[in-house]
């Protein structure tokens, strides 16, 4: 089952994004993140929205970080069930032990 790599994954993701926004908000209020101007459409937004979009958008970047992680740390073939081959024997099916296919080509249990 190997708890610890599924349990670091989820932390470090948690906490990391915990960080960087206290990093992101740090900067805002140390007024290192400017406002921006839009000449074309003449928007304008304030530092605290830059701050928001930043961070949405490394959150965005993250994700699909985390997504390929996951997918190592949580492999689908720990969910499998061995696939039962039923047998005849003397009129009676018996459930024959199989092994199936498992992570990177091994035999798992």
């Amino acid at each position: 089952i190997r708890p610890v790599g599924k349990f670091l994954s989820v932390k470090a993701l948690v906490f990391f994004t915990w960080w960087q926004s206290l990093g992101i908000a740090v900067l805002s209020m140390m007024g290192m993140i400017p406002h921006y101007t839009s000449f074309t459409e003449g928007k304008e937004w304030t530092s605290e929205a830059v701050a928001k979009g930043l961070q949405d958008w490394l959150i965005c970047i993250e994700m699909f970080v985390a997504a390929i992680v996951h997918t190592f740390v949580f492999p689908h073939t720990d969910y499998l069930e061995p696939l039962g081959i039923m047998k005849q024997r003397d009129g009676l099916a018996v459930h024959g032990t199989s092994r199936r296919l498992g992570r990177r080509g091994r035999y798992g249990h």
